[in-house]
């Protein structure tokens, strides 16, 4: 998955399937991953949610958005 592509996409928790997250790029491609277990889940989520700030914050750096100097993330 590209960068860009992870910058728009947002994720879905399944109501009923504990194992499953579902990709939302706009504005109508769907990817699903299924974890091996709930927990493996919730890390991908996290990393996920991770990778995506540390994209955003990245951007909002190279716009001159942020006037402080930030650490890179480690995902």
């Amino acid at each position: 998955m590209s960068i860009l592509l992870l910058l728009s996409a947002y994720h879905l928790v399944h109501p009923s399937d504990q194992v499953r997250i579902d990709l939302k790029i706009p504005p109508e491609q769907h990817i699903y991953l299924r974890a091996a277990t709930p927990a493996e889940r919730q890390q991908w989520i996290v990393a996920l949610g991770t990778a995506k700030a540390c994209i955003t914050n990245l951007e909002k750096k190279k716009s001159g958005d942020v006037h402080r100097k930030s650490e890179l993330c480690s995902i």
